[in-house]
């Protein structure tokens, strides 16, 4: 893209803790490889080797028809990909002195959630504006996820 950006923070109130970092980038273009070659839905695309293809609804919206099999390569399938993301988010909680004992000054720690890859902001179409060399044609989104974490200090 033509502008990379990035927001990363922390906020601390008492024990608790919560951070995140966002990205965006502004100025970004994709292939859409997915729809573009899923477009054709002329006779020899949708019919092909004896047996009926699948087509995605915006395909047929499209209205492409081509009585080959073969697509060839447009500008139509280049979009603006521009996004903002959330990366991840992190809640956490730092406690000390459990299970005090005489001298033994307790047990100290922190126990904390963490979600990756929580949300995207984009007009782009396909499953996701971030990718490598400019042309999508993954078929499979990255996956959100979660932490759950505990750290202790004896």
């Amino acid at each position: 893209g033509d502008v990379l950006m990035a927001l990363t923070n922390k906020f601390i109130y008492k024990n608790w803790d919560l951070g995140f970092t966002m990205r965006a980038s502004l100025g970004n273009y994709v292939y859409n490889d997915n729809l573009a070659g899923s477009a054709n839905c002329g006779t020899g695309s949708v019919y092909s080797l004896s047996y009926l293809g699948n087509r995605p609804v915006e395909a047929v919206a499209l209205g492409l028809n081509n009585v080959l099999t073969e697509q060839v390569f447009s500008d139509f399938f280049v979009e603006n990909a521009s996004f903002l993301k959330m990366d991840n988010i992190t809640l956490g909680y730092s406690f000390d002195g459990l299970f005090k004992s005489g001298n033994y000054s307790g047990v100290s720690g922190r126990v904390y959630a963490t979600v990756q890859n929580v949300f995207t902001i984009t007009k782009y179409s396909g499953i996701d504006p971030e990718v490598n060399g400019g042309i999508d044609n993954s078929l499979y989104p990255r996956p959100f996820t979660t932490v759950i974490g505990l750290t202790l200090n004896f």
